[in-house]
Formats: structure tokens, C-alpha cells, sequence
């Protein structure tokens, strides 16, 4: 493949990731928003259905986001070596870092949804 190619390539990697990472923090303020409304009024084995849900599709997302990241820049690598003119390699830790703050963003919604259904009496 010419540089053009895998440039283009790689672009079309990393609108895909793009893609999925939108539609994590979708589901992500989904989850938020369902628990806020309906959280309190839930029943356990509801709530265990819909956090099970969550997390897998959320585990499929992170998994998607770190494939697709380090597709684009290995694509993005090829394209740097058939030329001279750029000089800056993509960061492969880039990807793992966007799948480890979306995580994070799922243990605190989790953390939200326990704090809904158990609040503190004061």
C-alpha cells in the first residue's frame, strides 16, 4: 500500500473509533440517567439484569476502542515509514488511556447507581 493509502486507511480506523467511543458515553449517560430516575424503584434482580447488560456491552466498547486505536497507529506507523517528511509516531498507549478513562467513567456511574438505591440517612 502507498503512504495514501494507509494514511487513509488509518483515518477511516480512527473514525471508527471515534464511533464507538461516542457511543460508550452514550451509554454511559444512559446508564446515568436511568439510574437517577429509576434507580430507587428498581428491584435487586432488575438492577443485577441491567448492570450485567451494561457492563459486557461496555467491556465490548473498551475492547473495540483499544483494537481500533492500535490498528490506526500501527496503519499510521506504516504510512510514517515510506516517508521522511513526518516525524511524530502515534502513541500506543493513546488508546488504552481512552479505554481506562471510560472504565473509570463506569465504576463511578456504578458507584452512582449504589448510591441512588442506598442513600445516607443523616
Amino acid at each position: 500500500m502507498t503512504e495514501a493509502e494507509l494514511l487513509q486507511s488509518a483515518q477511516a480506523v480512527y473514525s471508527n473509533l471515534n464511533e464507538v467511543m461516542a457511543t460508550a458515553i452514550t451509554l454511559i449517560s444512559g446508564y446515568l440517567v436511568a439510574a437517577y430516575l429509576a434507580g430507587k424503584d428498581m428491584t435487586s434482580s432488575q438492577v443485577a439484569l441491567i448492570n450485567t447488560l451494561y457492563l459486557l456491552i461496555l467491556a465490548m466498547m473498551l475492547g473495540g476502542v483499544v483494537s481500533l486505536g492500535l490498528q490506526g497507529g500501527e496503519m499510521a506507523t506504516l504510512a510514517l515509514a515510506k516517508t521522511a517528511e513526518r516525524t511524530v509516531a502515534p502513541n500506543p498507549l493513546f488508546p488504552i488511556f481512552i479505554a481506562a478513562v471510560l472504565g473509570f467513567c463506569a465504576i463511578a456511574t456504578l458507584k452512582f447507581m449504589w448510591d441512588i438505591r442506598h442513600p445516607k440517612k443523616e
